[in-house]
């Protein structure tokens, strides 16, 4: 018998989806892929769809699934997805696209070190070596690649900032989408996640702390650890964030607006 995801998290990068991947992986009703990021679609086609199905095989939850951001940006992967999984319910969690692409400098700055080309690099020399930090908040093409071949029904587009505000609410529209138990209470709803402030901590050894904690289930531990240690990001200027309004995201989210059917206003304050 086939068995492959009935749900896939596609995007977008830096948005959240690792916090959501962690949080899904705690509810008994649904299964996340122990690999959070199988890139099955973008890297690992060539070994087939019995490669894919192995992933999943004997999984008895409701929900079954993985979260992969890279299947948002390429243009091939709608159409290989809906060629084997017509029916899949389709994920995406959608963030500031300006604060979306400090978010993604950040985190390459929190992993990097000397000798790396990361190292040091200010914000505004990376954007302009590494257009895809830009390009990847330009989200409407790329989700009306997935509108042309999928019904609407089978979407489930949240945003980072209902995360923030309320992590309860969000995950409860996550599990009723699912179709899975919404009253669930996840012990990692409050845990922040693949944060640079984490990663960019006052101590090595606190880090390590806190991701140990974390692995073997400590989660309050893990919490404390990460509360003490967490180190405060420097702001983006303001003529930046201008010229990356001006120059590639006003228009895109005024369309984005539309296709949603929420006030984004919030995302073009300087």
């Amino acid at each position: 018998m086939s068995m492959l995801p009935n749900y896939l998290i596609i995007g977008a990068a830096r948005c959240g989806t690792s916090w959501l991947a962690k949080n899904l992986q705690l509810h008994p009703d649904i299964y996340m892929a122990e690999c959070k990021e199988v890139h099955f679609f973008d890297q690992n086609y060539e070994k087939g769809i019995s490669w894919y199905e192995e992933i999943f095989k004997g999984r008895t939850e409701k929900a079954i699934g993985e979260a992969t951001p890279a299947y948002l940006y390429f243009e091939h992967i709608p159409q290989l997805i809906y060629g084997h999984m017509p029916h899949v319910k389709l994920i995406l969690s959608l963030r500031n696209p300006v604060e979306r692409a400090y978010s993604h400098y950040m985190n390459l700055i929190a992993k990097a070190r000397k000798g790396d080309p990361n190292y040091g690099i200010s914000f505004e020399k990376k954007i302009a070596v590494t257009p895809r930090l830009i390009t990847e908040g330009l989200y409407v093409d790329k989700l009306e690649r997935y509108f042309s071949l999928f019904p609407r029904e089978n979407f489930l587009i949240v945003l980072y900032d209902d995360l923030k505000k309320d992590p309860s609410l969000f995950l409860q529209s996550v599990y009723s989408f699912l179709g899975v138990d919404h009253q669930f209470e996840s012990p990692l709803m409050d845990n922040r996640i693949n944060a640079a402030q984490t990663k960019l901590g006052k101590n090595r050894l606190l880090y390590l702390a806190y991701r140990a904690s974390m692995s073997l289930g400590w989660y309050k531990i893990g919490k404390g650890f990460d509360r003490i240690n967490r180190s405060e990001l420097p702001c983006m200027s303001v003529k930046t964030k201008k010229m990356l309004l001006d120059s590639y995201y006003d228009a895109e989210i005024s369309k984005l607006e539309k296709i949603l059917g929420r006030d984004l206003s919030e995302w073009k304050r300087i």
